[in-house]
């Protein structure tokens, strides 16, 4: 179990089911071998969370927000005459938590906040409730695979 300090005193505990979500969508975070600032980012994410949400659950709303925005068909594209033509395929997990974990990560940079870990705290929990622009994305890419079988057949 991963433990992070809150002050002094208090310690908050991560299950480890929910540990590799975490460290998965950390790693996207990471640029040129910088851990450790990514996992301080995080952490200063979850102190801010413990002080203004403290009314929902901390490893609840981790494992809304992952499965939510987890896609499981991709799109390739295939060029016929003048037109474009999406062709549906599965993904692969790892595939699939990349994107997400992505578009997360692209719709938390874009927040007009000061802070990084408040940026990727208010981001998680909006995907949690299906209301930022990572879920639009998911409905998006869903809604052009279901449009691309009904004009293949």
């Amino acid at each position: 179990m991963q433990t992070i300090q809150r002050k002094k005193f208090e310690k908050i505990e991560i299950r480890p089911q929910y540990i590799t979500d975490y460290k998965k969508f950390s790693q996207h975070l990471i640029k040129k071998g910088k851990k450790y600032t990514v996992e301080n980012i995080f952490k200063q994410g979850v102190l801010h969370w413990m002080k203004h949400l403290d009314s929902l659950e901390f490893e609840d709303v981790l494992k809304k927000a992952f499965v939510c925005v987890k896609p499981g068909v991709g799109l390739k594209t295939k060029r016929k005459g003048s037109k474009n033509i999406y062709i549906p395929y599965r993904l692969t997990t790892r595939r699939s938590e990349y994107l997400s974990s992505n578009w997360m990560l692209t719709s938390a940079l874009s927040r007009n906040k000061r802070k990084l870990s408040e940026k990727i705290v208010e981001e998680l929990v909006e995907t949690s409730l299906k209301k930022s622009s990572s879920n639009k994305k998911y409905e998006e890419m869903f809604k052009l695979a279901e449009e691309s079988l009904i004009n293949v057949r």
